[in-house]
């Protein structure tokens, strides 16, 4: 224990001013990137254009700001650094409605109590410059300069040297002062910066737009892989860039939030984008941005924080909406679709609700290709190499005869998906649906892939043709990886034949024109061959595509299941599952109120938390997809976030993890041989399909190598 106070007591007496301004600072200016920041704001406030940051020593031995805005009226130069004077602000409706960075009127008083500062400014009408020093006891005196206003900040912490010795190197506080200035050149890009150190021109930035002054300040690499954002909900518009999944970083410092111009770390947006990154990013990487929220002042509180860095919403829950769903909406673009070339959009989610796999009848694999995709071959997009290029004589390239898969009309044999023996695409001939004996891929396109003896894809009205997993009476998987095709035949083997007995597709059922690669009409190409049976080599106008077959095939169902189970569950009310036994467990004052606050919410939700004491909670009803978890760790994890975030994803997190898991075990597996039409139907479906460019582990499903890449390996051109 510590010793007991020996000293007399003392008074209470007030403060002097001096030593209330030197305490503010320790608030206000915890280090010289606060300096900087709180002058810089200032700056913006007056109506800058052009604004120079000079720093000697990381900012401890000097800061020096100058600008050009509307500068500082000599009689008022006093007030400027006086306690609590401001012109930002005069009654609380003005608090309010605040739109300014600044409004306080502490910061100046407050680096004025613990560092020597000089103000010179000069006022449009004024006919010189007028400069201060000190306190706001000193007098102006006449000075030269510019339009505009120059702060100059002399031996940061001289009279508290306790302070000083807190502070780290000199490039440490070097390295906070040029972040922040590189936040607030983010959020105006409107405004050119120039950073000095040491006398040394750091960075510069001319007046630009976003786009540009986002590609300078966060690199080359957020400029080559971002998504613009640009979406108006009712009050609140969301605009800026957000990086794709290859652009993350192991840390967190690409990510740049502005509410109004002002950079904010609040953890409802902050979990918002999380939220949205979900299935696209892997969990231990962090996404990169640069986004800004502009909403009527009076719907968030500013004045929460010493430094203003944190704000409080009217509506905290509709601003985490906004934010989650205009963000998941960008990253829902594939880089295929950025080309704005995809083929047909994916089937409607009516015809997905209504499908077999929701009424429990057996189904075929599904589809990888879109309704009304009906590609053909021709022998060569790039013109023939002679004799032995131009293909068969049905037009198929040649090449193409190596690769199996095909199935017969009966779907009794093929090395690609289902059938009875491992028989590949098949069903009768042209009804759209698996046959008994080959029950691979059902066709939903007409005469896609098949002749009139059936073999291949077989064709037929969309809706019909749609396959997909299954689902048994307890919603798990009816498949197994084994109704996929067998991965090699055997010619000596009963029923098995070999590649070159395989009847190939009609010469009109493949063709791609020079002019269709040319301009990427197919984004990811035309299937080459398949390599150790995981990746699919495929050609498109840049160069070389590699795609991850499963991954890829992961996403594809993955997307199709979240659809199906929303077009399911849309317009009807969360089914629940009442609990025998209602599950009892301690609560502190703050679950207990959560509950009793956000009833309605709960219920939304699925939940039925009921108040039994001061410190007790029981959970007598759950969601039915989640009926087997925990319900007492569910129902901590529901009241918490809908306590910070004023709802809550647990429900849609644990949804898509089973979901997930399905899609997962339901996609093709490695070592599967598959045929250049299964390939290049995948592809297309890649194409068409929402963050096809991750699986749900945020994997990434392909890679692009340009030509220029192969050329240098190979020392072409030099």
């Amino acid at each position: 224990m510590n010793a007991p106070d020996l000293r007399p007591p003392r008074p209470i007496q007030a403060l002097p001013d001096q030593l209330i301004s030197q305490i503010a600072a320790g608030e206000v200016v915890e280090r010289p990137s606060a300096v900087v920041k709180e002058l810089l704001e200032n700056a913006l406030d007056a109506g800058s254009t052009q604004v120079t940051v000079r720093l000697e020593e990381g900012g401890v031995k000097r800061i020096c700001i100058t600008d050009n805005g509307r500068g500082i009226p000599h009689d008022q130069m006093q007030l400027a650094l006086a306690r609590h004077a401001t012109s930002k602000i005069a009654s609380l409706d003005d608090l309010e409605h605040v739109g300014t960075l600044g409004f306080r009127g502490e910061a100046l008083a407050s680096i004025a109590s613990v560092a020597q500062v000089t103000i010179t400014s000069r006022t449009a009408d004024a006919a010189h410059a007028w400069e201060i020093e000190g306190s706001h006891n000193a007098t102006p005196t006449p000075s030269s300069g510019a339009l505009g206003t120059t702060i100059d900040v002399k031996d940061l912490y001289y009279n508290t040297p306790a302070r000083r010795k807190f502070l780290k190197s000199e490039q440490t506080e070097y390295g906070h002062c040029a972040e922040v200035v590189r936040r607030i050149a983010l959020a105006r890009p409107d405004v050119s910066f120039s950073l000095t150190h040491n006398g040394r021109t750091v960075e510069h930035w001319n007046t630009s737009e976003i786009a540009r002054r986002s590609a300078q300040i966060l690199g080359d690499g957020f400029a080559d892989a971002r998504l613009p954002v640009d979406e108006t909900i009712g009050p609140l518009r969301l605009h800026g860039y957000v990086g794709l999944p290859t652009a993350s970083k192991a840390r967190a410092d690409g990510q740049f939030f502005y509410v109004n111009g002002r950079f904010v770390r609040d953890k409802v947006l902050v979990h918002a984008v999380k939220a949205a990154y979900q299935d696209v990013l892997h969990g231990d990487r962090f996404p990169s941005y640069v986004l800004s929220l502009d909403m009527d002042p009076a719907l968030v509180d500013v004045n929460v924080h010493p430094s203003k860095i944190e704000v409080r919403f009217r509506d905290g829950r509709a601003v985490h909406q906004c934010v989650f769903h205009a963000v998941q909406r960008a990253l829902a673009q594939t880089s295929a679709t950025a080309h704005g070339s995809v083929p047909s959009p994916l089937p409607a989610a009516d015809t997905l609700a209504t499908t077999p796999m929701w009424r429990g009848e057996q189904t075929s694999f599904g589809p990888l290709l879109a309704p009304d995709y009906a590609p053909t071959f021709s022998p060569s997009p790039f013109g023939p190499r002679g004799a032995d290029a131009t293909g068969a004589a049905d037009g198929s390239p040649a090449g193409y005869r190596a690769h199996s898969g095909y199935g017969a009309a009966d779907g009794t044999t093929g090395g690609g998906f289902d059938g009875a023996a491992g028989g590949g695409f098949s069903g009768a001939a042209g009804d759209g649906s698996s046959g008994p004996s080959g029950n691979g891929f059902g066709g939903p396109v007409g005469g896609s892939f098949g002749g009139p003896s059936g073999n291949g894809y077989a064709g037929g009205n969309g809706a019909a043709g749609y396959a997909g997993p299954r689902f048994d009476a307890n919603g798990g998987v009816a498949q197994s990886t084994e109704r996929y095709g067998a991965m090699f035949r055997d010619p000596d083997r009963p029923g098995d034949r070999s590649a070159a007995d395989m009847t190939l597709p009609q010469a009109s059922s493949f063709t791609v024109s020079a002019a269709a690669m040319a301009q990427e009409e197919f984004p990811l190409g035309f299937a080459l061959a398949q390599l150790h049976g995981i990746y699919i080599l495929a050609q498109n106008a840049k160069g070389l595509v590699l795609v991850d077959m499963h991954a890829a095939h992961e996403r594809i169902l993955y997307e199709q299941l979240k659809t199906a189970l929303d077009s399911r569950v849309a317009g009807e009310e969360m089914q629940v599952q009442p609990l025998l036994i209602p599950i009892t467990f301690y609560a502190d004052a703050v679950e207990v109120g959560t509950a009793e606050e956000h009833q309605d919410t709960l219920r939304t939700l699925g939940f039925d938390i009921a108040v039994l004491s001061p410190t007790t909670l029981a959970v007598r009803s759950v969601p039915v997809l989640l009926k087997n978890a925990d319900a007492q760790t569910l129902a901590r994890d529901v009241l918490r976030d809908v306590r910070e975030f004023g709802g809550s994803r647990v429900l849609i997190e644990r949804q898509n993890e089973l979901l997930g898991t399905l899609a997962c075990h339901t996609a093709v597996r490695a070592n599967r041989i598959l045929a250049v039409q299964e390939m290049n139907a995948l592809l297309r479906q890649m194409e068409i399909t929402e963050r096809a460019d991750q699986c749900n582990h945020g994997r990434p499903t392909w890679v692009q190598v340009e030509i220029g890449a192969l050329d240098k390996l190979f020392l072409r051109g030099q």
